[in-house]
């Protein structure tokens, strides 16, 4: 999952802001959000998903149980920063789920 929520989100980052690239952080703080999620969610990726490598033994294995709130910060950016795109996500969720 960490891995997917990366993706997720510099896939959205690049398209909601294609000039800007680089950092994932420089990225996160265009947008307006809660300060304290984006942290959160950027810890939880850089911890995670880094690179592609499997965590550190030294990583707290515990931060792993903060994955569904961390899923769920995410998206509510999306949803902040980008209601139409957050609206045609769910439909299309909705579509694949019936």
């Amino acid at each position: 999952m960490p891995n997917i929520a990366r993706r997720l989100l510099e896939s959205f980052l690049a398209f909601r802001y294609p000039a800007e690239s680089g950092e994932l952080k420089q990225q996160l703080d265009l947008v307006a959000f809660d300060t304290a999620k984006k942290a959160r969610i950027l810890r939880f990726l850089h911890t995670y998903s880094h690179d592609g490598k499997i965590a550190e033994p030294e990583h707290d294995l515990s931060i792993l149980a903060e994955t569904p709130d961390v899923l769920k910060d995410l998206i509510e950016m999306i949803k902040t920063e980008d209601p139409k795109h957050y609206g045609e996500m769910t439909k299309l969720l909705a579509a694949t789920s019936s």
